[in-house]
């Protein structure tokens, strides 16, 4: 979230909207193109190689050597969760509930991120922090509500 006194740089900008656009287009692609009737883990797997591809192009084939070891452990574990995990269930989420409700349901992350950094973490939840997390609630309940045949919203 943009923060006052900082200044917003054209590159997070740009990057965190190049960010949504391949979301969307990885949601609508994995369950169009076939990828969906691929093994999960197999998928998984592509996707983790491409990214520690990626991971190393960008940092000229090297980590940082001046990490601890328990640094290093914690990290590749905590990868594993947000990365391998997270794109098995998501892959088979949206096999069996089909692309618009499984990326509906995942934009509760931020949310549970918000509050598991509270609840961890003891990071303060902010004003902000909350209002981000109302806009969420908003923004699902009015896209939930709106796909209802019954229902005519009357901000459309």
């Amino acid at each position: 979230m943009y923060t006052p006194g900082e200044k917003a740089g054209v590159m997070g900008i740009f990057l965190a909207f190049g960010s949504g656009v391949s979301y969307a287009f990885y949601v609508l692609y994995y369950t169009k193109s076939g990828l969906s009737r691929l093994d999960p883990y197999k998928l998984s797997l592509y996707l983790s190689v491409l990214s520690v591809a990626g991971f190393f192009g960008r940092r000229g084939g090297g980590t940082d050597d001046s990490s601890h070891a328990v640094g290093r452990a914690l990290t590749v574990g905590f990868s594993f969760m947000v990365s391998v995990l997270a794109t098995v269930f998501f892959q088979m989420g949206a096999r069996l509930v089909g692309p618009e409700k499984a990326s509906l349901l995942s934009t509760f992350e931020p949310l549970t991120s918000v509050l598991a950094g509270t609840a961890f973490f003891g990071e303060k939840l902010t004003g902000k922090s909350l209002c981000g997390i109302a806009c969420i609630l908003c923004g699902v309940f009015l896209l939930a509500v709106g796909r209802q045949k019954k229902y005519v919203s009357p901000f459309c």
